[in-house]
């Protein structure tokens, strides 16, 4: 980023971070950091909407960090996880998924397929639509004028976004309407099919490789997949194509759904069953 945008940046991501705890790291950073001017934010429509199960912070966040006391950061060091995890490891080591993956030849359409198989057979959940974290989006955009928000959906693979297209399509649609505030700057990856659509650049359905990171970088510096009011309708209409997507398209065969979903099934029916006699 710093080649490429001309910036010092600080990753301040959470692993399976809800909105509500992306929204407190970011206010507190904000409210101490006034050198900080951009914020480069990734968004899922399961941030886009709220959720009643996830109002609130939950128990296993350390908001006593995040707040304006010192006093109870002790209990960071007095915590289960922190004095049972061996602290030794180099810190890359603890929080970056990426280098443990491709060291270890994981990139593979065995690694991939363990999530796949799962997700074609997946009973989808309806999403409540009728409540979104829009306002709360819109409060931090309005208290901070003069920082800018780069705001993105990142580049699900084709087979996840084939069966969620319409929860991206509802986020996008309600995204879409912050365009409004000048200090926005909306993108949507999930139009970067050149990683979408190929399976070899995911570790699983969802994670994509360090590559993608990179060409997200250069569509920023670039204005590539981003957003305007006269391109929405446009954007919109291309995250409903993902509904046609076939295995096909996306080089999964039959000989693949043979091989690895009949050991994926396996494997879960083994684990179903020394549960059951636990």
């Amino acid at each position: 980023m710093r080649r490429k945008l001309g910036v010092d940046t600080m990753n301040l991501s959470i692993s399976g971070a809800e909105f509500n705890e992306m929204l407190t790291v970011l206010n507190y950073t904000l409210s101490r950091n006034p050198q900080v001017k951009t914020v480069f934010w990734g968004l899922l429509p399961r941030h886009v909407f709220a959720s009643e199960h996830h109002a609130e912070l939950p128990d296993t966040f350390p908001a006593f960090l995040y707040n304006d006391s010192d006093l109870d950061d002790l209990k960071a060091y007095f915590s289960k996880r922190f004095l049972l995890t061996p602290q030794t490891k180099d810190e890359n080591d603890i929080w970056s998924w990426y280098s443990y993956y491709k060291s270890n030849g994981f990139f593979s359409r065995k690694c991939y397929f363990d999530s796949a198989c799962l997700l074609m057979d997946e009973k989808i959940p309806p999403v409540d639509y009728t409540v979104d974290n829009i306002p709360k989006l819109e409060e931090v955009l309005t208290a901070h004028p003069d920082r800018t928000f780069y705001v993105f959906t990142p580049p699900r693979s084709g087979l996840f976004l084939n069966r969620h297209a319409d929860e991206y399509h509802r986020a996008l649609l309600a995204l879409s309407t912050l365009l409004a505030y000048p200090n926005l700057r909306l993108f949507d990856f999930t139009q970067m099919r050149s990683v979408t659509m190929d399976i070899s650049r995911y570790k699983d359905v969802g994670h994509y490789d360090a590559a993608a990171n990179s060409a997200m970088v250069t569509a920023f510096a670039e204005n590539r997949y981003r957003i305007v009011p006269e391109n929405i309708d446009d954007a919109l209409a291309q995250v409903l194509t993902y509904q046609r997507t076939t295995l096909a398209d996306l080089g999964i065969t039959d000989q693949d759904i043979a091989i690895f979903c009949a050991a994926s099934a396996q494997a879960e029916n083994k684990g179903h069953s020394k549960q059951s006699k636990q």
